[in-house]
């Protein structure tokens, strides 16, 4: 596939419209979702459910550079400002199968629907559509020319999609990673007794999930130590610092000072992140680059498990005929190996 989207291809997935297309200043023409992933807690059978939140729509197809590209900028969105109120919704249309292969592959974890684009006129893809929390379109156009800052001023009152009324201050601690606080405050909210029963259900859901989330990294950790794998053990216990004030969050803060207090298992943890950084160059399909960071971690942290690690993902790079690979090539992408021609290149 070339690396602009074909059109033809685009005005089969936009059936003519009644009305008119997507407008500033006007309601979002409405879409019903065929299929939805990671609408966790929050209702997921059509766009206008998400009205109190602000909306960041991106008209996505797997198989475009530009689209692939956009990933982790999404995603990144997602992460800091989805407790905001910020809702990032990947548009997108596939067998289910490959969907779900793709984005697991790119560790992609915001809300993903399906759909068809009836009432939207995307000029190519990637196109982006920002809505505020009244449902009314803020700005269309090509996902290159969108500016992120037109998103702070819709947060002001945007409410998180997975929040009932009266659990704001919950959401706006947990959005702050204050997440002991944002524990606390729920509890405190729940002895109040004026919560609704959905806000209540959330803030025993939010409660649980908490513990939870302390305890299974508590747990992961101590099996990955007994494994001898000190950096998953880090990875285990480091997102837990901001749970302080949650049971247990203690006893994860010392496993951490403890873990990190020892030099060699510190060396393990250190070149286990520099193994992560390549590994994150993989998973975007630049090969020539994380062949080079595989072989400098290889060289760099002597005698650990990354070390090892990265000498086998190296070998599996040059084996598998990714080198020379050109994210460019529909060829490369549709093979996930280096097409003929750029194998060419490469020699």
């Amino acid at each position: 596939m070339s690396r602009s989207f074909p059109l033809a291809m685009l005005a089969a997935l936009v059936p003519a419209a009644a009305g008119p297309a997507q407008k500033v200043g006007e309601p979002a023409p409405e879409i019903t979702w065929l299929t939805t992933r990671h609408f966790d807690g929050f209702k997921n059978q059509k766009l206008s459910e998400l009205r109190g939140s602000a909306v960041l729509i991106d008209f996505f197809e797997h198989h475009v550079r530009e689209c692939e590209v956009r990933l982790p900028k999404l995603q990144a969105l997602h992460e800091t400002m989805f407790d905001r109120g910020l809702v990032v919704v990947i548009l997108t249309f596939g067998e289910d199968k490959e969907l779900d292969d793709y984005f697991a592959k790119e560790q992609i974890t915001c809300p993903i629907a399906t759909a068809a684009f009836t009432g939207y006129e995307p000029k190519t893809l990637p196109f982006t559509v920002l809505i505020d929390v009244d449902g009314k379109v803020v700005w269309a156009d090509i996902s290159g020319n969108f500016d992120s800052k037109l998103i702070e001023p819709l947060l002001a009152k945007a409410r998180p999609a997975n929040l009932a009324a009266g659990l704001e201050e919950v959401g706006k601690l947990a959005s702050a990673g204050k997440l002991g606080a944002s524990y606390a405050k729920a509890k405190e909210l729940l002895a109040g007794g004026t919560l609704s029963e959905e806000a209540k259900a959330q803030a025993e859901k939010r409660i649980a999930t908490a513990e939870a989330n302390v305890a299974a990294g508590i747990t992961a950790a101590d099996a990955a130590l007994a494994e001898g794998d000190c950096y998953r053990a880090f990875t285990a216990l480091d997102p837990l610092g901001p749970y302080a004030g949650v049971p247990r969050a203690d006893e994860a803060a010392q496993k951490l000072a403890t873990l990190l207090a020892d030099k060699k298992q510190k060396r393990e943890v250190d070149a286990g992140k520099a193994l992560a950084e390549v590994e994150a160059l993989a998973r975007r399909r630049e090969y020539d680059e994380a062949f080079k960071g595989y072989k400098k971690v290889v060289s760099a942290w002597s005698n650990t498990r990354a070390a090892a690690a990265a000498n086998a993902a190296a070998l599996a790079i040059q084996k598998g005929g990714k080198l020379g690979f050109d994210r460019g090539c529909g060829a490369c992408m549709a093979a996930d190996k280096t097409c003929s021609l750029h194998a060419k290149k490469k020699k």
